[in-house]
């Protein structure tokens, strides 16, 4: 029996880590990588830390070169080669190098073809980048060491997010525009709102505006124009707007991609059709493929690199007979930018209003630390989590500020586990002064999400708050010379049992302190006595503040 033909297009993190895999389970295969770039296997990841100067080498990300698979893995790379066609019926590829065309059979595709950015009408130039090659990367750092110090990153998602991170490091001075009215636009109002306001202390954020237009001499340029009438100097530009999946040539190949122009994929890595069904010896990987989210049980493009690989390894074992499965996923994510990070994980509320319904989903929003608050390292941390009323499960949650990462994956790991939030509320999590407090974060979050499930009280959103004029506003903060809300009653919790007759009980009505938790039993006092409609503001005054800012 003749070797099995598996031809991989695309490199950087799928293509290899599918080829790899392969290999594992046949040695006999022939397996091919194509390439378009001149590095095959490199961390795409980690360029942007090689601009901040944290990796001082570039050599440091790019070890698993050509040479490598061919010696270790028995993989022939096809480097600065583009694959131009798939022809599904006579199962060949046809590639091109420098205008010379092969065709290439196989017995088994794996499509690992990744994204990319749109580009900006008018925004060409020498001076400006992606950050998605080793090319850019380099003359970044040449600019920068030749005396460029302005830069405007264009794109307020991850990947904008992660260069100006590298770039306010490296010592530019940055300005980061986004379109869209927040930066991270598929996370909640609050965490996106301590990010913003965090990143305004290290760089300039401009946000619903987008770039229109640019300055361009000799080649550079030097300003950009936005929809607003701006102009913004610079030395350089990144472009990390648009990201979009890159799966045309399997879609000109006959396979129809889903809405968002990605790749579905089952369990198994296969492709699958429009009728639902398998492609049959046709795998995707990488960041052009939408994979099964635990949750909702649908389909979801989450661009990670987490995911990439382990939907990678998948396809490559398959593609050589195998029968691996992908999952459970729950797009878990995170990104430092400057002195913040932030991070998701499952479903956001949104996203679990439009699977579950408005009346199934609970929101619990708390302001809390890193650590106690007496300890050196304590820091500020927001989390948000998201739950189903009718059973408890938790579907999803937010975090921001310090030590997010550690929250996150015990948030995917209660996803997958299926865990209440009345399990998540007394979780035994890892506690010493010097990395967490006795009660972390996230078992105040489900214990908030317990009460409210049990009917002991009920948050609302500065959202809500904003939506009616008729609210009974009770601040019940404590002295200080914040004149709050207007039209607000001003009652110290302390106070409260005693000033009760200043307030009338037939009132729909808001209590808020500065950060929630007084609010809370604020609301709890006015319950017990004889108040049938009072709510607590989620997140407290801060939490209103930062929509408002």
């Amino acid at each position: 029996m003749s070797a099995r033909q598996i031809v991989i297009i695309g490199g950087t993190q799928a293509g290899p880590t599918a080829a790899a895999r392969a290999r594992e389970l046949d040695d006999n295969a022939q397996i091919t990588i194509i390439q378009r770039g001149a590095h095959l296997s490199f961390g795409f990841t980690g360029l942007h830390h090689h601009v901040s100067g944290e990796v001082p080498s570039l050599s440091a990300l790019d070890q698993e070169d050509a040479a490598f698979f061919a010696r270790s893995y028995g993989v022939e790379a096809r480097l600065r080669t583009e694959a131009t066609q798939i022809d599904l019926d006579a199962r060949t590829v046809t590639v091109r190098r420098d205008e010379v065309e092969d065709v290439l059979p196989f017995d088994s595709l794996i499509y690992a073809v990744g994204a990319a950015n749109l580009d900006v009408d008018g925004v060409v130039g020498e001076n400006v980048f992606s950050l998605r090659s080793f090319v850019d990367v380099k003359r970044v750092v040449a600019a920068r060491k030749a005396g460029a110090s302005r830069a405007v990153v264009i794109g307020g998602g991850s990947f904008g997010l992660e260069a100006a991170d590298g770039l306010i490091r490296a010592g530019f001075d940055v300005t980061l525009v986004e379109r869209r009215p927040q930066l991270l636009s598929r996370f909640g109002a609050q965490t996106s709102s301590l990010l913003l306001a965090s990143l305004k202390k290290q760089c300039r954020v401009i946000t619903g505006h987008a770039v229109v237009g640019a300055d361009v001499e000799d080649g550079r340029v030097h300003e950009l124009f936005l929809d607003d009438g701006q102009r913004l100097a610079t030395d350089i530009v990144v472009v990390c707007a648009g990201v979009h999946p890159r799966a045309e040539l399997l879609q000109h190949a006959g396979i129809p991609l889903r809405e968002d122009g990605t790749i579905a994929v089952d369990d198994h890595a296969r492709v699958v059709g429009a009728d639902g069904s398998v492609v049959a010896g046709i795998f995707a990987c990488g960041a052009s493929v939408s994979v099964v989210d635990v949750i909702s049980g649908q389909h979801r493009w989450w661009a990670q690199a987490a995911i990439t690989d382990k939907v990678a390894q998948v396809a490559g074992e398959n593609a050589a007979g195998g029968d691996g499965c992908c999952g459970p996923f729950t797009g878990t994510m995170v990104v430092r930018a400057g002195a913040i990070s932030i991070g998701r994980v499952g479903l956001s509320t949104a996203e679990a209003i439009a699977v579950f319904g408005a009346d199934d989903v609970d929101t619990s929003l708390v302001p809390g630390r890193s650590h106690d608050s007496w300890f050196p390292a304590s820091q500020p941390l927001l989390v948000e989590l998201v739950s189903r009323r009718s059973d408890g499960r938790v579907v999803g949650g937010e975090a921001c500020g310090a030590v997010v990462d550690k929250r996150l994956d015990v948030l995917a790991t209660a996803i997958v586990g299926g865990l209440t939030v009345e399990q998540l509320s007394q979780l035994d999590l890892s506690s010493a002064a010097a990395f967490n407090q006795p009660r972390d974060v996230l078992n105040t979050a489900a214990l908030l999400a317990v009460a409210e499930r049990a009917g002991r009280g009920r948050s609302i959103t500065p959202t809500q708050l904003r939506a009616r004029s008729d609210w009974q506003i009770v601040d019940v903060r404590g002295g200080g010379d914040d004149p709050g809300l207007a039209g607000a009653v001003r009652i110290p919790l302390s106070a409260l049992r005693q000033r009760l007759d200043e307030l009338d009980p037939a009132r729909p009505t808001v209590v808020h302190c500065g950060r929630g938790r007084s609010g809370w039993l604020a609301m709890r006092v006015l319950q017990q006595h004889g108040f049938a409609d009072v709510s607590n503001l989620a997140g407290g005054l801060s939490a209103l503040r930062r929509e408002e800012s």
